[in-house]
């Protein structure tokens, strides 16, 4: 595991918002979200953890 999926997700844990993370850390929100994204964060870190790390909430309800 690189050290950039957890700060990815050290990101989204601080802002509550993906896009409010992919703007800290200066990339894409796809890229901090989506599987296919180039950073992969995500689902590399409930790969290696096993598990669901971030829950989806409806839009307008986080």
């Amino acid at each position: 595991m690189e050290f950039r999926y957890l700060e990815a997700f050290r990101a989204i844990a601080k802002e509550k918002h993906f896009g409010r993370a992919a703007q800290r850390l200066f990339l894409a929100q796809s890229s901090v979200a989506r599987l296919d994204g180039p950073l992969l964060a995500v689902g590399e870190l409930e790969q290696v953890v096993g598990g669901v790390v971030v829950e989806f909430a409806e839009a307008g309800q986080g």
